[in-house]
């Protein structure tokens, strides 16, 4: 099951209406999908909360106004079935005067098309219902996830300017856990992977920008840092990195490379390995 089937499963699945074997089929689906399950947390935290409003009790004057319809309904009830009784005795199809306007009763099935409209219109009522609250649901959860996001983005930035090496480490990381970059976590991100003192967090950052390679001016970014980066595993990852995002704007800087003399030759190597592959492009 993928998660698009996981998902249309979700509110069914948190009000317990799931039969045994699709709801073992969708926790399955769950336990293998973490964003599958962080959804599905969210939306029970939303129907928890939706649960917990209080409900605001009606006006005494619509109570009052729907219990003398009722009044009015069996009143008229009595007066149908006295008419109808009257008729069968003299052999008159049977009629109701009410207000001066003479109704015949209806046949059987005119009686259950109208029922079998009624259910219709209440089916369709509930589902329009529903739908009402799976937009309004899934509102919230998107503004839920933008707030997570924001959240993260902030924490990165703080512990970018952390000392240690590992947390800035573990700050890069947490561009793996958005869904989309802005521009202050990319401009981030390039200036730890232009400035950062530790090899290790600059290549961590080479790896988070790969991850939003869609974006040209991440692109952009990889290729203009060749000129700057002097560590031989740096200019490498870069020249994979570029190769896999095939981005041939970065032939130039590559052939740069190679022309250097004064680079190792395993970086020459894989530069001239770079521009063979994205000139077959």
């Amino acid at each position: 099951m993928n998660c698009e089937e996981i998902k249309i499963h979700l509110i069914d699945l948190i009000d317990n209406t799931l039969p045994d074997d699709l709801r073992k089929e969708v926790e399955e689906g769950l336990a293998q999908c973490p964003d599958c399950q962080q959804e599905y947390e969210e939306l029970k935290m939303i129907f928890q909360n939706i649960q917990k409003q209080t409900l605001v009790p009606a006006p005494k004057a619509l109570d009052d106004n729907f219990y003398a319809f009722l009044e009015q309904e069996k009143v008229v009830s009595e007066d149908m079935n006295k008419d109808k009784e009257l008729s069968v005795r003299n052999g008159v199809p049977p009629t109701l005067t009410t207000a001066g306007v003479s109704v015949k009763f209806l046949k059987p099935y005119q009686v259950w098309a109208g029922i079998a409209a009624t259910v219709t219109l209440l089916i369709l009522a509930f589902f329009a219902g529903r739908q009402t609250l799976v937009n309004q649901t899934n509102k919230e959860i998107a503004l839920l996830k933008q707030e997570i996001t924001e959240t993260k983005n902030l924490v990165m930035l703080n512990m970018l300017k952390q000392e240690s090496a590992s947390e800035r480490i573990k700050a890069v990381g947490y561009a793996y856990d958005m869904e989309d970059a802005d521009k202050e976590m990319i401009d981030a991100l390039v200036n730890v992977m232009n400035y950062d003192k530790s090899t290790n967090v600059r290549l961590e950052a080479i790896s988070a920008l790969y991850y939003f390679g869609d974006k040209k001016e991440v692109r952009l970014a990889m290729t203009q840092s060749l000129r700057l980066q002097t560590e031989p595993n740096l200019q490498i990852a870069l020249i994979e990195m570029l190769v896999r995002l095939k981005e041939k704007g970065a032939m130039n800087e590559m052939e740069r490379l190679m022309d250097n003399k004064q680079l190792p030759e395993i970086v020459k190597f894989k530069a001239a390995e770079g521009v063979g592959e994205l000139y077959k492009l």
